[in-house]
């Protein structure tokens, strides 16, 4: 098991530091080791926000993070995550595996549509008050995804921040970094505490999680929005996929 999680787990944090996404990776690898699914959100979420600690505080410490709006991002994913993740430990199995193997179709066509029509520079960044509840809404909203489901959490908030918040996209990323941390760690927590966390095979994927992220968010803040860019393209395409071979199959 640890065999076949470890590995992805680091790619799943290269990736996700970059462009948010990793749990398209991390998820089915949980899966893949065996585990109830309910169990595999749980060692996911575990594994996930500590990675995400990291890349967040390197965004933090170059300066590509809009402090107000990664704050009020992060407390507004908090609540949104806890609902989230409340509600997907209420479903039962069969039908929580359902629903984490039916996600994101319609953003991920949007992200990718948006994407494919070429590189734009981002809309003026509004007023600061209709900045701020922006922040707030997209925080509560797709932290309640994060905590129920997760994959892709990363990749819509960051598209959010861009096309309709204004921040180039390395900022945006940074914001996005902030709010899923927060997300992650309401959902790890209301995990750990309904007991759907195996640590054993958990904490060695969190140090591979650390290791992808801190490799992943320096080459990102190093390259920048063409990066980033290119690589939500990729994620969404992978969505795309997942979701074609799950219903194929």
């Amino acid at each position: 098991m640890l065999l076949i999680v470890c590995p992805l787990i680091f790619l799943s944090g290269f990736v996700d530091s970059i462009a948010g996404g990793g749990g398209l990776i991390s998820l089915p690898a949980f899966l893949l080791s065996g585990l109830p699914a309910q169990v595999a959100h749980g060692c996911n979420k575990f594994s996930a926000f500590i990675g995400t600690g990291v890349s967040t505080v390197r965004y933090f410490r170059h300066g590509d993070m809009h402090v107000k709006v990664a704050v009020l991002s992060a407390v507004a994913a908090l609540g949104g995550s806890y609902l989230g993740t409340r509600f997907a430990l209420m479903l039962p199995e069969p039908v929580f595996r359902g629903v984490i193997l039916t996600a994101v179709p319609v953003m991920s066509v949007l992200i990718l549509v948006d994407s494919v029509r070429g590189e734009k520079a981002a809309p003026p960044i509004p007023p600061e008050s209709r900045l701020l509840v922006m922040a707030v809404l997209f925080g509560f909203f797709i932290g309640m995804y994060d905590g129920m489901i997760g994959p892709g959490t990363g990749t819509i908030l960051i598209w959010c921040q861009h096309r309709f918040m204004g921040f180039e996209h390395v900022t945006a990323s940074g914001n996005a970094k902030a709010a899923n941390l927060a997300s992650n760690v309401a959902s790890a927590v209301t995990l750990i505490a309904a007991g759907k966390v195996l640590y054993w095979l958990a904490a060695p994927a969190a140090l591979c999680g650390i290791a992808g992220n801190w490799v992943g968010s320096g080459l990102a803040i190093k390259k920048g929005s063409r990066l980033i860019r290119g690589m939500m393209m990729v994620v969404v395409a992978l969505m795309l996929v997942k979701l074609l071979t799950d219903y194929l199959l």
